[in-house]
């Protein structure tokens, strides 16, 4: 911060993780969407869960999931590209806001 270093600071960041309950629920989310193509009676099929909104859902399933793993967070196998991937785009993208005329040699 300006306090520290003696100039106004900006922090970013870029969120690499993902909580067990919204894998779970994006996943029930495709699965009644291939399944909707497949059938009518995808209600009948995933019961309760095809009535409940993306956010109930995913309470539902925190309520379940947290006794057995708790806050459960996980990071994909190739989280370190995406954070190489990432850290570039977003140097480029500063240098070229800030330094009109940049070009990355």
């Amino acid at each position: 911060n300006k306090e520290s270093v003696g100039i106004k600071v900006i922090a970013l960041g870029i969120p690499t993780v993902v909580d067990t309950a919204t894998i779970v629920n994006d996943t029930i989310e495709m699965m009644e969407e291939k399944l909707s193509d497949k059938t009518e009676d995808v209600g009948q099929i995933m019961g309760i869960l095809s009535d409940l909104e993306y956010n109930e859902k995913h309470a539902f399933i925190k309520e379940i999931l947290s006794p057995m793993y708790g806050e459960s967070i996980v990071t994909p196998s190739y989280v370190d590209e995406i954070i190489d991937s990432l850290s570039s785009l977003l140097a480029e993208s500063i240098n070229r806001a800030v330094h009109p005329g940049y070009v990355n040699p």
